[in-house]
């Protein structure tokens, strides 16, 4: 039982510096952009290429997946792509926000191992 309470504090460390409604917040953004790189996707390609709901779906999540790997790498991965004004502006705003939730995390971190070593 300890060793399961030990292996469950170590899995719990890289959360602590965020409450779980800041997870919860910064998942939603995450589905939040991805959904309008997506919507912003449609309208710059159409809808000539995602003739299937499959498709479409499948391409919601890509870009889901791809926003969410850009959280976690605190780095844009739709660089690569030639894109509108529009999608640069929501990836600019989704730089912005990632350079204030990574500050805010390692602030975090810091006073937290701080106050642990006192």
């Amino acid at each position: 039982s300890s060793d399961l309470t030990g292996l469950l504090s170590l899995l719990k460390a890289p959360f602590k510096p965020f409450t779980s409604d800041v997870w919860w917040c910064i998942l939603g953004f995450t589905v939040l952009v991805s959904f309008l790189l997506w919507i912003l996707e449609i309208f710059e390609k159409g809808l000539k290429k995602q003739k299937t709901m499959w498709s479409m779906m499948t391409k919601c999540m890509n870009s889901w997946v791809r926003s969410l790997k850009d959280t976690c790498r605190h780095e844009s991965s739709h660089e690569d792509e030639k894109v509108g004004l529009p999608r640069k502006i929501v990836m600019l705003g989704f730089s912005f926000v990632l350079l204030i939730l990574g500050s805010s995390y390692t602030a975090s971190l810091a006073s937290i191992l701080v106050l642990e070593r006192q």
